[in-house]
């Protein structure tokens, strides 16, 4: 049985799921970069 990918895990739409994805992605340059949160503090929030 093999096993298939879904890229649109949200809403059937390709836009919605890498925006909430890219949250994440954001979030930990936004702590790193902005915040100037250490490495492993901002690791673990993320």
């Amino acid at each position: 049985m093999p096993w298939s990918q879904n890229y649109t895990a949200l809403g059937d739409s390709v836009f919605l799921t890498a925006l909430v994805v890219a949250i994440p992605i954001f979030f930990l340059f936004w702590a790193l970069a902005i915040k100037r949160m250490k490495g492993h503090v901002a690791g673990l929030l993320t």
